[in-house]
């Protein structure tokens, strides 16, 4: 994988914006993490005695009332996550390669969410954010572009036309979120 990283930063203009850490995190974690084979599970295990691969719910928040989600039926009170809590969790993964921090519903309601996002972005750490885009505001998403790393950023867009979507996500509007998305774009 070492050497693959770096023919590829060598090689390739993309990957070379990307620089050795990352390119070699994105590849460790497509071919080891993405991988069904279990020698190669059983190998991760016994390399590593840190995991390197992290996903943590960043906030409990969200405004909309999305009919398939389960926070509609708990009595639960609303937690953010501090930034200097998520530094501190962080730190216990000498070795992160991988992170997804998200949220049950959408990270945006986290005030200190995007510095998270950057936290790990100085650190090298590739990512992966599931977004509604409901909350997406311009300086968010300059402040995306300005990423080195980020590697996913999906959004979650569960209907084709703006009547099964509302009905979908409860709260939140069909055309402000295929705005965000194309202005994000």
């Amino acid at each position: 994988l070492v050497r693959e990283a770096y023919t590829r930063v060598l090689l390739n203009p993309a990957w070379m914006e990307l620089g050795f850490r990352r390119a070699y995190n994105l590849l460790h974690m497509s071919t080891i993490y993405g991988s069904r084979d279990p020698s190669i599970i059983r190998l991760m295990y016994r390399l590593q005695p840190y995991p390197c691969y992290v996903e943590m719910e960043v906030t409990q928040g969200c405004w909309m009332h999305c009919i398939m989600c389960e926070s509609n039926f708990w009595n639960e009170p609303n937690i953010q996550l501090s930034f200097d809590k998520f530094k501190y969790v962080m730190y216990q993964f000498p070795d992160l390669k991988w992170a997804g921090n998200n949220a049950l519903g959408d990270p945006f309601t986290n005030p200190e969410y995007g510095d998270m996002v950057k936290y790990l972005d100085d650190k090298g750490v590739c990512q992966e954010l599931y977004l509604t885009s409901a909350l997406l505001k311009e300086k968010d998403m300059k402040r995306f572009t300005e990423l080195r790393g980020l590697v996913f950023l999906k959004f979650s867009f569960d209907a084709a036309t703006k009547e099964t979507y509302e009905k979908i996500r409860v709260g939140a509007s069909f055309d402000q979120v295929v705005a965000n998305i194309k202005a994000f774009d």
